[in-house]
């Protein structure tokens, strides 16, 4: 039975809706998952820290803040569901009405929080491994980035609590008799904000793209750089499937079924980001499977075949263009340092003058190349 309480404020039960449809197991499965694969992602790049012997970086200290903050967007998400965000408002009592927008109203804090961290901890990783010889178009365009990154939550967290006079006016506007009344649309503050923040996204994710063309790779391993800086692309649709609800939710009625897709839209972004963060910083843990392949193959070998084994030793200048970062632990030019200091051969040299001998134990012969 309808409680007459919401039948005065939302209206009659509009004919042929099924009031029983729920989407919280839904949104939950769709939370819980995105969830898991940013915690994991996290995990697996400062698994990647410790392969490299690199130190934890700034931008790493970030990302972890924004799973922090992520891990309270999920953990509002599942109280707005038991409340009864993803279920017709028709359902529901105005006490849980009430309760759904004071999560609704915290929500937006730690959503902001989460956001702007992710894009902030991106931005430091293209700035400390981008900021030898970068153009002062790509400084100038980082620095406007990490701006809008920053003031996005600061123009939440200031219109927020002063929207609504007196501020609890926000969540108790459902209750009669209740008297105050809200300066701001917050609907369409939040429809404006997602704008903005999807365009930032876009602004953020094509930053880095001109100053990796400029690396002197093959166009197949810049065009696989690119499509793994990329990767976090799937945080814009994410962002455009986000605005789609808030433009429903701006004129809904049944206002808590639109708002489970809200929740989890906006949960699910900063999930996707993080994981889209972390992707590059995971070269090093492929490369540690497929050494671990090729020795398994070599001991094999070795162990079953009488021919020699050549062995190269590399020497010389090396000099990267555009590309920083202890012994370049994203591998954007795949060139590591070897136990004695030099540079192995087996990657991508941008600018050098190497000169290497080549021992064949097999002859006893050696040649020099320079």
């Amino acid at each position: 039975m309808v409680n007459a309480d919401i039948e005065a404020v939302f209206g009659t039960v509009p004919a042929g809706l099924d009031i029983d449809a729920d989407t919280r197991p839904g949104n939950t499965a769709a939370v819980v998952i995105l969830l898991a694969l940013a915690t994991i992602s996290v995990g697996l790049r400062l698994v990647a820290r410790s392969i490299t012997r690199t130190s934890v970086q700034i931008d790493d200290y970030l990302t972890i803040l924004a799973l922090v903050f992520v891990w309270g967007t999920a953990g509002l998400t599942f109280a707005g569901g038991a409340y009864g965000a993803g279920t017709h408002v028709w359902t529901l009592t105005i006490p849980k009405v009430v309760m759904i927008y004071r999560i609704l109203f915290s929500y937006t804090f730690v959503y902001a929080a989460s956001v702007s961290t992710t894009k902030i901890s991106i931005l430091c990783f293209y700035y400390r491994i981008f900021q030898t010889g970068a153009s002062r178009v790509f400084t100038i365009t980082l620095a406007l980035a990490g701006f809008l990154a920053a003031t996005y939550p600061i123009i939440i967290w200031v219109t927020m609590p002063t929207a609504c006079k007196p501020m609890s006016f926000f969540w108790e506007h459902f209750v009669a008799g209740t008297e105050g009344k809200c300066g701001v649309d917050i609907s369409a503050f939040f429809l404006a904000l997602g704008i903005i923040n999807m365009i930032n996204d876009v602004f953020v994710l094509l930053i880095p793209v001109p100053q990796i063309w400029k690396l002197q790779m093959s166009l197949r391993k810049r065009l696989g750089v690119i499509a793994v800086l990329t990767l976090g692309s799937f945080v814009c649709i994410a962002s455009i499937v986000r605005i789609h609800y808030l433009s429903a939710f701006m004129n809904a009625i049944d206002v808590t079924f639109v708002m489970g897709p809200v929740f989890i839209w906006s949960s699910a972004e900063p999930s996707i980001g993080i994981l889209g963060a972390c992707m590059p910083s995971f070269p090093p843990l492929v490369r540690l499977v497929k050494d671990k392949a090729k020795s398994g193959y070599a001991t094999y070998r070795s162990n079953n075949s009488t021919k020699p084994i050549s062995s190269h030793t590399f020497s010389g200048r090396h000099h990267r263009v555009g590309v920083t970062g202890e012994d370049d632990e994203y591998q954007l030019t795949t060139v590591e340092k070897g136990p004695n200091g030099n540079f192995s051969g087996n990657g991508i040299l941008v600018e050098s003058d190497i000169n290497y001998s080549i021992s064949m134990m097999s002859g006893g012969r050696s040649s020099s190349v320079s």
